[in-house]
């Protein structure tokens, strides 16, 4: 049942875009609330509307029609042989990857003046997992646009680039907080990686003769 999907889509789109205002605001009027916390917060509405274009909005003559579950299914290095649309990305591994990447969002905000080397970690896992993917990676099988390449190219990978400059002028983090957020964030992603490699092995396994299809 995809209803949950629909749900937490329905919410980012929404919330995206509204919490980013209320953060600005908040920033212009609470003087408490530091440059630094506000960039970390905003990675949470700014993921939010990245969403949106990977599994909402339809663009360039459809090319996005089936979201982005469908296009990775069928159009990246993830698809099955022959390929299908619902698998490995199934609607439950889209739902705890993007609720994931919300959680991730949030502590790293959360934890910015006690542990910042959880969101170097973020910043690392969304360069990554998003902006290679969708930026460069994806292009090797499919040339052009994809769910959510616009708001990693133009969004996403500026903006992380902006908070790690600003942090590094700043003096925000130590060298060892960039060390153990790298390390974090290249272990979250191949954590990811061998999860999804792990359902290709295992639907190839089901499909053998003498065994049960899953």
């Amino acid at each position: 049942m995809e209803d949950y999907n629909r749900i937490w889509q329905g919410i980012g789109s929404f919330t995206g875009p509204t919490l980013l205002v209320l953060l600005i605001c908040i920033k212009y009027t609470n003087p408490s609330f530091t440059w630094l916390s506000f960039l970390f917060w905003a990675f949470l509405p700014l993921l939010m509307i990245h969403e949106t274009e990977e599994y909402i909005i339809r663009i360039n003559g459809g090319i996005t029609e089936g979201g982005f579950q469908e296009y990775f299914n069928l159009k990246t290095f993830g698809r099955l042989n022959p390929p299908r649309p619902d698998y490995p990305l199934t609607k439950g591994y889209e739902f705890w990857t993007n609720m994931f990447a919300w959680f991730f969002a949030i502590i790293s905000a959360l934890t910015i003046y006690i542990a910042p080397w959880v969101g170097i970690g973020f910043i690392v896992f969304l360069f990554i997992m998003n902006g290679l993917m969708h930026t460069a990676i994806f292009q090797l099988t499919e040339k052009g646009a994809n769910p959510g390449f616009y708001t990693t190219w133009l969004i996403l990978n500026p903006y992380s680039v902006v908070v790690l400059f600003y942090a590094f002028t700043i003096n925000a983090f130590t060298t060892l907080d960039y060390i153990l957020g790298s390390v974090l964030g290249v272990v979250v992603f191949i954590i990811f990686g061998l999860n999804t490699r792990s359902k290709l092995k295992s639907f190839e396994l089901s499909q053998k003769p003498g065994e049960s299809t899953k």
